[in-house]
């Protein structure tokens, strides 16, 4: 493969990623009429959990930066909730 076609398929992967980001964050909007709070301290210590150990399956991607890109994602559906609270 040819450094030009690896970084055609990075380019794909980077839109394929930003639209399950997007798909996660509406989910995470809807979330919000079930629940009395914006923050779940429990599910999301569960899900940096599920995360890590996953992670730890993988071969490349290493659990502190699994973790550190979830807690963003947790903080952005945190603020979107906030946001349209208001």
């Amino acid at each position: 493969m040819s450094l030009a076609e690896i970084r055609k398929k990075i380019d794909c992967l980077d839109i394929e990623i930003l639209e399950k980001l997007n798909e996660r964050l509406a989910l995470a909007l809807q979330t919000k009429a079930f629940k009395p709070e914006i923050s779940d301290c429990e599910r999301e210590i569960r899900v940096l959990e599920r995360v890590r150990e996953y992670a730890r399956k993988l071969q490349l991607i290493d659990s502190d930066f699994a973790e550190k890109v979830f807690t963003e994602l947790i903080r952005e559906g945190r603020r979107l909730q906030d946001e349209e609270e208001r």
